[in-house]
């Protein structure tokens, strides 16, 4: 159990564990709003409809860059490797795996850095220099936070609107083996790549119990983040009955409590991975399926607005065709990683009449959405993807 003693951290004096938690130090990743709670499930729910292939496995790159000031701040190779083993220990069940390469790791000693805070302009300075390519790589910043903050995370959806940006932060010394107890043993990586991977926390959005909680139906909604080390019982959820997930990744609890993630959690992560970060998966392809492809689609829009949604794998440059019924008007929307919408868009053909073309140049091989939409009128129409 947690002890009701003051509590010391990172240089700053709290008065027990409790209060460091209710401060929000444990975790700067920002709480969701409605509207992207609801925008993300959305997506998710067309991303399912369009019937994209499942992600069963995926392998994450990690490039860790150590931000340090002179001899603060510096991370040994061990505990690079012992972080890796942490975060496989956490997630391969679940089919996703961390590697690196230790010939990439980046040390920059840059003390205007060093003590960074979430969303100040030394982040934004230190991500825009040091950042890899986000879009196949999970860049893992450390450096000497500031407010006694241990981390925080970039969540999918805000890839596309900030590639530089994403990522995760973590205070330096919660690695294994730092000085950071008890979150020293590597699970603030955890949680973070769990936002980072499309996690919310179990007691979310706010900590009020509404309908939203956090997307997972297997995780137990609760009001309040959980700390240090709970028994069985002492805390209850929502509905006044189930004990709250005290061992979930997702929680506050000390990195020595923290032991799983709950298999629904486990397909939201896999599931946002094929949506938002497509360019993790590594997929053996069929024979001959990059040489031929040829996707027809038919389907019907029973009235003005109505809307479809497709999706299909590009390997390289292709011709999108719609061929509609007389009389009417029907638009042609493409976007990449994620479903279009009228205002978000890589892509559109929107002439007056039913019949659009569309030619698409991948920057690289990826999952496009296109969505066939009736500006005017009703009635069955034809879709046809072939490559170049």
């Amino acid at each position: 159990m947690t002890s009701e003693a003051p509590f010391q951290f990172n240089r700053m004096t709290f008065e027990n564990q409790e209060a460091f938690v209710r401060s929000g130090r444990r975790c700067a990743t920002p709480i969701p709003n409605d509207f992207q709670i609801t925008h993300i499930a959305s997506s998710l729910r067309a991303y399912r409809q369009a019937g994209a292939r499942e992600v069963e496995t995926a392998t994450i790159n990690v490039q860790f860059t150590h931000i340090i000031s002179g001899n603060e701040g510096k991370i040994g190779e061990q505990q690079r490797v012992d972080q890796i083993a942490v975060l496989n220990d956490a997630y391969n069940q679940h089919g996703i795996t961390f590697e690196y390469d230790a010939a990439t790791v980046m040390e920059v000693d840059k003390p205007q850095w060093f003590h960074m805070g979430y969303g100040s302009q030394a982040e934004r300075a230190a991500k825009n220099a040091l950042h890899v390519d986000p879009l196949r790589n999970l860049n893992f910043y450390t450096a000497d936070l500031q407010d006694s903050l241990l981390g925080w995370a970039t969540f999918p959806a805000d890839l596309a609107g900030d590639l530089n940006r994403d990522g995760v932060v973590l205070l330096h010394s919660s690695l294994p083996g730092g000085s950071s107890a008890p979150y020293n043993l590597g699970d603030t990586a955890t949680h973070e790549v769990g936002h980072w991977l499309g996690l919310y926390h179990t007691f979310e959005p706010r900590g009020t119990c509404d309908l939203l909680d956090d997307r997972v139906d297997d995780t137990v909604a609760h009001r309040n983040p959980d700390f240090g080390t709970p028994g069985p019982g002492v805390y209850t959820a929502c509905d006044g009955v189930s004990l709250s997930p005290v061992k979930n990744y997702m929680n506050y609890t000390d990195d020595s409590w923290m032991d799983h993630f709950t298999l629904g959690q486990g397909v939201r992560m896999r599931e946002q991975i094929g949506l938002y970060r497509p360019g993790l998966v590594t997929e053996t392809p069929e024979p001959d399926s990059e040489l031929i492809l040829s996707a027809v689609a038919t389907g019907n829009l029973p009235g003005t607005g109505q809307e479809l949604v497709y999706s299909v794998n590009l390997p390289t440059n292709a011709t999108i065709t719609l061929d509609g019924p007389g009389g009417v008007d029907f638009d042609l929307y493409v976007r990449l990683n994620a479903p279009p919408t009228t205002t978000e868009y890589d892509q559109r053909s929107y002439s007056a009449g039913p019949d659009e073309s569309l030619q698409v140049t991948p920057p690289s091989p990826g999952l496009y959405f296109i969505m066939v939409r009736s500006y005017s009128g009703s009635g069955n129409f034809s879709l046809r993807v072939e490559l170049d």
